[in-house]
C-alpha cells in the first residue's frame, strides 16, 4: 500500500469517525429535548401543600405569621399564570383570629376566593426545561375582596424533582387600603381590644407546579 492509499483510508476513517460523532451528538440532543419537553408544552397546577403567607403586625411592634392553604391553579405553555386562594382557609394558630378574619376582614360569605393572575415569558419556561433557575420581576394582577390592583412580584422559579417550586424573592407589599380592607381591620382592632393594626401586609409565596 502506498503512502498516498494509507492517507486516503486515514482521511475517510476521520471523516467517518467525525460523521459518527455529529450523528450521536444530535441523538443526545434529540433525547434531552425529549425528556424536557413536558415542562415546555404541557399545562402545569399547582399542588397540594402550597401556601401563600402574609403576617400581621398588631401594637406596631409584634408580627405574626399566617397562611392561606387552599391555593390551586395553572401555569399554562404560553407562560400564562392564573391562581385562586380561598380565602376561608385562613390559618393564624388561633381558631376564633381565624373566625375574625373570616367573618370580619375578608368577608368570604360575599367574597370566598382571591384571585391572582400574570404573564410569564416562554423563554423563561424553556429556560426551566433546560434545568434552570429563572428569577424575574413579574407584574401581577390581584382581585381581592371586590377590588382588583397590579402589584410587582420578585420570583424564583427552580426545577424540582416534583415539578416547578416558584417562591417569592422579598415580601410583597400590600396596603388594605386599595382592597377595601381597612374597615374590617378596624373592626378587628376593636373587637381584639388592639391599639393598633398594620394596614401594611407582608405576602410570599410558596407554590409547586405538577405536570397534568
Amino acid at each position: 500500500m502506498t503512502n498516498r492509499d494509507m492517507s486516503t483510508e486515514v482521511t475517510l476513517a476521520v471523516g467517518k469517525s467525525r460523521r459518527l460523532k455529529t450523528a450521536m451528538t444530535l441523538m443526545a440532543a434529540l433525547v434531552t429535548a425529549t425528556a424536557i419537553s413536558p415542562l415546555a408544552q404541557a399545562d402545569w397546577s399547582i399542588a397540594e401543600g402550597s401556601l401563600v403567607g402574609f403576617v400581621s403586625i398588631k401594637k406596631n411592634s409584634i408580627a405574626e405569621n399566617n397562611h392561606f392553604s387552599g391555593v390551586t391553579g395553572s401555569l399554562s405553555d404560553d407562560g400564562a399564570i392564573v391562581a385562586s386562594v380561598d380565602l376561608s382557609t385562613v390559618e393564624t394558630k388561633v381558631p376564633i383570629r381565624n373566625q375574625r378574619m373570616m367573618q370580619l376582614l375578608f368577608e368570604v360569605a360575599n367574597y370566598p376566593e382571591a384571585q391572582v393572575s400574570g404573564q410569564l415569558d416562554p423563554v423563561d419556561i424553556a429556560q426551566l426545561a433546560a434545568g434552570a433557575t429563572v428569577e424575574r420581576a413579574v407584574p401581577l394582577t390581584l382581585s381581592l375582596h371586590g377590588s382588583t390592583a397590579t402589584v410587582s412580584a420578585t420570583l424564583l422559579a427552580v426545577k424540582v424533582a416534583e415539578g416547578v417550586r416558584v417562591t417569592t424573592v422579598e415580601p410583597i407589599i400590600l396596603n388594605a387600603r386599595d382592597f377595601g380592607l381597612e374597615p374590617g381591620i378596624a373592626a378587628l382592632q376593636e373587637v381584639a381590644g388592639l391599639d393598633a393594626i398594620s394596614r401594611a401586609v407582608p405576602v410570599t409565596l410558596d407554590l409547586l407546579l405538577t405536570s397534568d
